[in-house]
């Protein structure tokens, strides 16, 4: 018989199973999927969060300059930017939930 260990976050799952001769598979898999809105969605917002930068004054011609953001300033965008996508996609129920995989045992040659 096998043992099995399973865990769930948001949208991403996995299961290990301990088998009789001493060994172990992790198999990961989605617990949620985007529909075709929350696809485009992210598409977007991919090419469009691209722009890195932050007002830095202006030049002696009086137009903006720009500099790019610190690794810090980026990564903070990004999780914000990620945290209101999710927040919106489950608001507009733009996520499916899925199932775990179902355990098929091996099948042993006889």
């Amino acid at each position: 018989m096998s043992n099995e260990t399973e865990k769930e976050i948001e949208g991403i799952g996995y299961r290990e199973t301990e088998h009789r001769w001493n060994c172990s598979e992790i198999v990961v898999y989605n617990t949620l999927a985007l529909n075709l809105q929350a696809k485009l969605a992210m598409a977007m917002v991919e090419r469009w969060g691209g722009v890195a930068g932050v007002p830095n004054g202006v030049d002696a011609a009086g137009r903006q300059k720009l500099k790019l953001q610190t690794p810090e300033e980026l990564v903070a965008r990004a999780c914000e930017t990620a945290e209101l996508c999710i927040e919106a996609f489950h608001a507009r129920d733009w996520l499916l939930a899925l199932p775990a995989p179902k355990d098929i045992p091996h099948k042993t040659k006889d």
